[in-house]
């Protein structure tokens, strides 16, 4: 097996294994970024993978942004669960 084969080696399965983990895809070393980075380069199918989970991510931080996080209605859902209360008790 030449340099070339071995650089070609990084297969989809593991581009996308790689990206689902969550881990830096530029971590890992040189040889295993270098081989991620000519995937990434020659591959239609993954350059569109790698484009949607970021758009993903993209829709996650702008949803889970402080407005949307359910401890700043806190004050709200006590006051429910207290008028529930006092109805359930009456």
């Amino acid at each position: 097996m030449n340099v070339m084969d071995s650089l070609m080696d990084f297969s989809c399965k593991r581009f996308a294994r790689h990206i689902a983990s969550g881990v830096d895809p530029l971590g890992g070393g040189p040889y295993r970024r270098l081989q991620f980075c000519i995937h990434w380069l020659i591959c239609p199918f993954c350059k569109r993978y790698w484009e949607e989970i970021r758009e993903i991510g993209k829709i996650q931080r702008a949803n889970s942004a402080a407005p949307y996080h359910p401890a700043v209605r806190m004050s709200e859902v006590k006051d429910r669960l207290k008028q529930k209360l006092i109805k359930k008790a009456s």
